[in-house]
């Protein structure tokens, strides 16, 4: 049998080998992620006075790549479970951590108030590995930054950096008008968990010839 023959037959076994295994990986790795939501989710809703709310959050890429972490964003939208009508004039606090738990120690690497007169709020993000800034109007008396007239701030620092899991805790001070808050006993309050897959480039050798895997 000639080299090229055989190289070309061990080859095939490694690439049969390597597909045997990787399903098994996939189940184990994931299995955590998707205990939680992926990527969005319409949170359980609760009652405020006689109305029903939930919180839809979305996170996006699905997948962080260096290419797409340029356009990412988190989106945020309270609105009425019973006809899906967006609650306007909300001032949404929100806080962003690594994980599912959140520990006294623990520093979130989101955490800030902001109001959105439309009610719909997108964050979008530009990673950097500097302090977070956020790009808007600050309103000492909302004690909020206040979004565009279409309800999108830009933040740059090191959010959403890379994939995992991440925890997302929102507190709503304001709904209906920028002068209807919350007592601190009635603020609502969601929680939420969503994971965001990341990619994983590695170079290896088989018999002298460098190969590159890709692991998403």
């Amino acid at each position: 049998m000639s080299y090229n023959s055989k190289f070309t037959s061990s080859f095939a076994s490694f690439i049969l080998l390597l597909m045997l295994v990787s399903p098994i990986q996939h189940y184990f790795f994931n299995q955590k992620a998707y205990a939680h939501g992926l990527s969005q989710e319409n949170l359980p809703p609760i009652s405020v006075g006689n109305r029903q709310m939930s919180l839809y959050l979305k996170v996006n890429p699905l997948i962080l790549t260096p290419a797409s972490a340029h356009n990412a964003y988190m989106q945020f939208r309270l609105f009425n479970a019973i006809n899906n009508d967006t609650i306007k004039h909300v001032t949404y606090k929100i806080i962003v951590t690594r994980g599912t738990a959140l520990s006294s120690t623990e520093k979130p690497f989101l955490l800030d108030s902001f109001h959105s007169h439309t009610g719909l709020l997108t964050l979008h993000l530009e990673p950097t590995n500097a302090w977070i800034s956020i790009s808007g109007e600050h309103d000492p008396n909302m004690k909020s930054w206040l979004a565009d007239s279409s309800g999108n701030i830009l933040i740059k620092g090191p959010v959403l950096l890379h994939g995992g899991l991440f925890r997302f805790q929102v507190q709503i001070f304001s709904i209906d008008n920028d002068t209807t808050l919350f007592t601190p006993q009635q603020i609502p309050k969601f929680d939420a968990s969503l994971s965001l897959g990341d990619v994983y480039e590695n170079n290896w050798n088989y018999q002298n010839k460098n190969y590159t895997t890709v692991i998403s």
